[in-house]
């Protein structure tokens, strides 16, 4: 039975239990006692199940995803791992030489683009996919162009009321940041500026058909095509990387802000971890079913694969593991990252062996200079989103970090320009 099947069962057998009670109080007759009785007990049975949705989730996950014996249990090969020692951080230092590493391997020597800014802003656009917005004032839309005509063009959304700070929202590869415009909408009605980005070649990002050096002409519609970029000056990680970096450092300047928040879903949250690792004034990060360690992402429930190029790409990983990366994305005074995962994940990241590296990377965060890194499991919903719930929680984080203050002038911001 579906769950909008046992929804519309509880509502027929209620109606058909009124209606039976009704003619009851007309005439008290043995058989339609009876049938009440049956209807009743029926109701009651179905409501149980219903209403215990952990249980409800767990057997409908189960009828359409396999190893889903393993969704509420860890698996013997993630339980033996030792995580902490998986983990190279344990200082301040380290964190800094790490860090810089990373830097240097992704943009060759040349430093995180801080100086860049967009090449064009589009203000007060227009886009039906977010006609209707209750806390929408307008929508400015900025372009950043790349190498080999690769263009990123991200949308900053205005609340009508502005009390709070800025939060960068990154779709994952199901395609146009248009699917998180419930979390959008959620964030403007708090009062967050907020920005919204795609991955490269998705939504309103360009994909062309352009001549790469030593490859020739090739039509853009995948990302891992990216990966011809690769060169000894050149990483095509920038192309996933420099749009979030050169669109908070626009924020930035434009909220007077001294720092930015930032959540994704799915590749967005593996590139909310890796943003953050690298450039320290995104503060605050909140990944949702975006990244897994090996050693839980090969084992059951999860199925066994290493994800796209930019999810785990040799060179980087040799510098540093995803755990680390979470160090990375913790550690600092006043940063935060948490991360959420969805238990009943219909894609990817599922189950609960996210359990076993929680306290080892707090651990290490705590060595490593400290900041506040935590994992959450979303048990709500089945899905491969940010649910309400997540929603929620990120939102009651961020008014914990950022005060209760209810314009910026309390707290010291200016206004956004223009």
């Amino acid at each position: 039975m579906r769950r909008y099947g046992i929804f519309t069962a509880i509502l027929t057998l209620m109606a058909v239990s009124f209606f039976a009670g009704g003619l009851l109080g007309y005439k008290q007759t043995q058989p339609i006692a009876a049938l009440v009785s049956v209807i009743k007990s029926a109701e009651a049975r179905i409501m149980a199940l219903r209403l215990d949705e952990l249980s409800y989730r767990k057997w409908s996950y189960g009828r359409n995803v396999s190893n889903s014996q393993w969704i509420d249990k860890i698996h013997p090969h993630v339980a033996r791992t030792d995580v902490a020692s998986l983990i190279s951080i344990r200082s301040p230092r380290e964190v800094t030489r790490k860090r810089q590493r990373l830097i240097d391997l992704i943009w060759r020597g040349r430093g995180l683009p801080l100086a860049t800014r967009p090449d064009e802003v589009f203000r007060g656009i227009s886009d039906s996919a977010f006609d209707g917005m209750r806390h929408l004032d307008r929508i400015d839309k900025l372009e950043i162009r790349m190498r080999g005509g690769i263009i990123a063009r991200p949308y900053v959304f205005y609340p009508k009321v502005r009390k709070k700070g800025v939060i960068i929202y990154h779709q994952g590869h199901y395609g146009h940041f248009a699917l998180g415009r419930p979390v959008i909408e959620r964030f403007l009605g708090e009062g967050y500026l907020v920005l919204g980005l795609s991955m490269p070649l998705l939504g309103p990002n360009s994909d062309p058909i352009e001549e790469i050096p030593r490859f020739g002409y090739i039509k853009y519609d995948y990302h891992n095509v990216l990966q011809f970029f690769q060169s000894e000056d050149f990483s095509p990680l920038t192309f996933f990387l420099d749009p979030i970096i050169v669109a908070a450092s626009y924020l930035l300047e434009q909220s007077g802000e001294p720092c930015v928040a930032m959540t994704g879903v799915s590749t967005g949250g593996w590139l909310t971890t890796f943003a953050s690792a690298l450039d320290t004034r995104i503060c605050h990060s909140y990944p949702v079913a975006g990244s897994l360690p090996a050693y839980v992402r090969l084992a059951p429930p999860n199925r066994p694969n290493i994800g796209d190029f930019e999810e785990m790409p040799p060179d980087v990983l040799a510098i540093a593991n995803v755990l680390e990366f979470y160090v990375l994305a913790a550690t600092g005074k006043g940063r935060t990252h948490k991360l959420i995962y969805n238990q009943f994940d219909d894609c990817c990241y599922r189950g609960i062996g996210v359990t076993t590296f929680r306290d080892p990377v707090k651990a290490a965060v705590a060595q490593a200079g400290g900041g506040d890194f935590d994992v959450h499991i979303d048990s709500t919903f089945i899905g491969h989103r940010i649910s309400p719930f997540a929603a929620h929680l990120i939102l009651h984080d961020l008014t914990a970090k950022l005060g209760s203050a209810k314009t910026l002038s309390q707290r010291g911001a200016t206004t956004p320009n223009g």
